[in-house]
Order: structure tokens, then sequence, then C-alpha cells
């Protein structure tokens, strides 16, 4: 299994909404499909170069670099939505592996695209409440809430 995996797609991104209806039901814009499938392919060249051709397996970090034409607004979730469902089946077997994911956003005339960074996360996906106050470091906030939680549904 490779330790990491690193790659960029050149081209504008594009933001995967949610589901697009017609009278035919669901479907995904061509623009969209053409992004994911750019994104698909550039992993799996990535993978190939690294000696890997199974998906990863585990939990997984991702940190998404994206560079923008223009300074419009655009969803940082939507960017996000279409790269991790790119890199299902390819770079990991689906995109529930990510467990930390960190997304920047830039603007830069010159040329777009998307850089893609994806690690082995060694961090377990459940945790104890000492643990959680500790992460969120004020342990009275929970005690308080978990007070009137219970209090409410008494």
């Amino acid at each position: 299994m490779i330790s990491q995996l690193s790659f960029f797609v050149e081209g504008e991104p594009v933001a995967k909404q949610s589901f697009r209806y017609s009278r035919r039901g669901s479907f995904t814009p061509a623009r969209v499909k053409a992004w994911q499938g750019d994104v698909s392919l550039c992993a799996q060249l990535a993978m190939r170069q690294e000696g890997e051709l199974e998906p990863m397996e585990g939990n997984l970090s991702v940190d998404l670099t994206f560079f923008l034409g223009n300074a419009r607004r655009t969803d940082l979730d939507n960017l996000s939505k279409a790269i991790l469902d790119a890199m299902n089946g390819v770079a990991w077997l689906d995109d529930k592996q990510v467990i930390r994911l960190t997304i920047h956003k830039f603007v830069c005339r010159e040329r777009q695209g998307v850089v893609v960074h994806v690690e082995p996360n060694p961090w377990p996906t459940e945790t104890s409440l000492s643990l959680m106050n500790a992460m969120i470091g004020h342990p009275e906030s929970l005690s308080r809430l978990g007070w009137v939680l219970s209090e409410v549904s008494a």
C-alpha cells in the first residue's frame, strides 16, 4: 500500500451540487461528469506511477487546494464533493474512508486546477468523551450540554 498520493488536475474546477432532476429522473450535468472523469484519470495515473493498482484501504486524510479562474462564489463543499466522488473505486474504495478533509480555495487567473493529496490517517473513528473534551478544549461545556439534554428528554 502506498504511503501517500499527490497529483494535480489541470482545468477549471467544477462543483458538484445536489442531484439535478428532470422528467427522466436525476442526472449529473455533462460538465461535472467531464471534470470527474479528468480527476479519476489523474488519480489512476498517479497511482500507477506509485506502483499501486488497488484502491487505498482504511481511514484517510485528504487535502484539496483549488485554483479558480475568477472570484466567483463557489461552495467549497460542492467543489470537494466532485473530487471525492470521482476518486471512489480508484484512489479509495469509498469516500466514507475520508475522516479528515482540508480544503483551500485560491484565485489564479493564469492557471486553474486542483492539487489533491491523500494519505492514511491513523486516528481511530471512535473516541471517548474525555478525549473529545480534550479536543474541544472546554470539558465543562459538554457536561452542561449533557445535563440540559437529559433534562429536556426527561
